[in-house]
């Protein structure tokens, strides 16, 4: 599809049927940089400030729909279908539709373009429209299909707050049947006012396009936890005739903090011990998360990411998002997302409405060197402002984790008693002079901590773990455990 961009500049941002709305219903008025659209207040002078946008950039635009009877032109009764990759070309910019199935790139006045889709091969059709710059696809096995979206509100600790979990059919065929369930670590979760070690939901009879929202309550721990890695997994059971056809697994996790820059990015896997051991075949999810905390409502938000030369670019996929958006990368990585027209109030305004998130997914290359350290950080828009810049996450890319990578040397021989039994599977017996344990995960996160000197392992999932041990007389010693089920 070949498309050809025109100097539409008061339109650049703003489609027509938006464009005839505000102008029927009140001023477009325009200054050095920016185009007004709003509704008078009276007099001349007075105008009421629904957008405020850029009138020197020019937009290709289009939107993907599913063709059901395969003649490239959308009906009223053919959903929109945003499931679908497409490359931008000769700029090679990689892009990914809303969830209204629109796409939109930045080009040049005057320059051509041409929009392919990138995964081809699960269609059996797919027709282009360069006169709407509409794309019809078809894909070639119907299957039942949801998806999640879900984000960590930041992990302060000693609070209560509300979250959410977003379900949505992204199908062309109902569901029959959805099971999810939400497993907490380093937190607590409350459903319907109950503490739950497992949040469970279930959903029956999903129409095509149909979401729900799943509301619970998360207590983050006190502050003895502060810097510790926290997780919130998920798993989702689709049911066809009954039965589970697929299971799709996901986790997010966060620091713990006693105070917070309310603009932030966080990374899952978050790397074992302080050297942040990662396998180098981990899909890397990154959470970038962000709070309007100025003084009045941000039209529109942007979040530039500048991925390391070590990722691979092609594998980038958007997990979800916490409003309507639009996203690209580039050939040189350079990830770009845009809320446009997402009118976030401010913080002291709306708390809560001030927030907002976006979850992506990204491999690194499979020639990636042993022992490479990926660092990365965003820089956050709000409107024309200067960028938020978040924290910087890392990643040391390792072909394989270390046996012992907390870096602690087992020094069972130097205690009068040892742990017993070890193996177990229920309780273990600690030597009579401890005063207090902990035990760790191989991640380096603690799971257990106590005074006593008889112990329930019952609630530990099998594994190696590492117990240190301080003695009456200030000695430590540590211990390899190994739990069976």
């Amino acid at each position: 599809m070949l498309i050809q961009v025109k100097n539409v500049s008061i339109i650049t941002t703003i489609s027509y049927k938006e464009l005839e709305l505000y102008s029927d219903s009140g001023n477009i008025r325009v200054d050095k940089e920016y185009l007004w659209i709003g509704s008078s207040l009276g007099d001349a002078n007075s105008i009421f400030k629904v957008a405020r946008l850029r009138h020197d950039a020019y937009y290709v635009r289009g939107n993907v729909f599913y063709d059901s009877n395969k003649d490239g032109y959308k009906s009223s009764s053919e959903i929109v279908y945003p499931k679908v990759k497409l490359i931008a070309q000769p700029s090679g910019l990689l892009l990914t539709p809303d969830s209204d199935g629109n796409y939109a790139f930045k080009g040049e006045q005057g320059k051509s373009y041409t929009i392919d889709v990138v995964d081809s091969i699960r269609f059996s059709s797919i027709i282009k429209n360069s006169f709407y710059n509409t794309i019809g696809v078809k894909l070639k096995d119907e299957k039942p299909e949801v998806n999640t979206s879900f984000w960590l509100p930041r992990a302060r600790c000693f609070t209560k707050i509300p979250a959410s979990f977003y379900l949505q059919n992204t199908g062309v065929v109902p569901v029959e049947k959805v099971v999810i369930r939400l497993v907490p670590n380093k937190m607590k979760l409350m459903q319907n006012g109950n503490l739950v070690d497992t949040a469970t939901f279930t959903y029956q009879n999903l129409g095509v396009h149909q979401s729900a929202s799943l509301s619970y309550n998360i207590e983050w721990p006190e502050a003895e936890l502060t810097g510790q890695t926290a997780t919130l997994k998920t798993i989702t059971d689709l049911y066809v005739g009954g039965v589970v056809a697929s299971r799709k697994i996901d986790s997010v996790q966060t620091i713990i903090r006693c105070s917070y820059d309310p603009n932030d990015k966080s990374v899952t896997p978050a790397g074992i011990s302080d050297k942040l051991y990662t396998l180098k075949t981990s899909t890397l999810q990154y959470q970038i998360r962000f709070e309007n905390t100025g003084n009045d409502t941000a039209y529109h938000v942007s979040i530039q990411d500048t991925l390391n030369n070590n990722l691979d670019f092609s594998t980038f996929e958007v997990l979800g998002s916490s409003h309507k958006m639009n996203a690209e990368i580039s050939k040189n990585g350079v990830v770009g997302f845009h809320f446009n027209y997402i009118n976030l109030p401010d913080s002291t305004t709306n708390k809560k409405g001030a927030q907002g998130y976006v979850r992506f997914s990204i491999k690194p290359k499979t020639t990636v060197a042993n022992n490479t350290l990926l660092c990365n950080k965003a820089a956050i828009y709000f409107d024309q402002n200067k960028p938020v810049i978040t924290n910087s996450m890392c990643n040391l890319l390792v072909d394989k984790i270390p046996t012992n990578p907390l870096g602690i040397e087992n020094s069972e021989n130097s205690v009068e008693n040892s742990i017993y039994p070890n193996p177990t599977n229920d309780w273990i017996y600690l030597p009579k002079e401890a005063e207090e344990t902990a035990i760790y995960n191989i991640l380096g996160s603690q799971v257990l901590k106590s005074t006593e000197t008889k112990v329930s392992m019952a609630g530990i999932e099998e594994g190696i773990y590492i117990a240190k041990i301080r003695a009456k007389n200030g000695k430590v010693s540590t211990h390899k455990i190994s739990v069976v089920r």
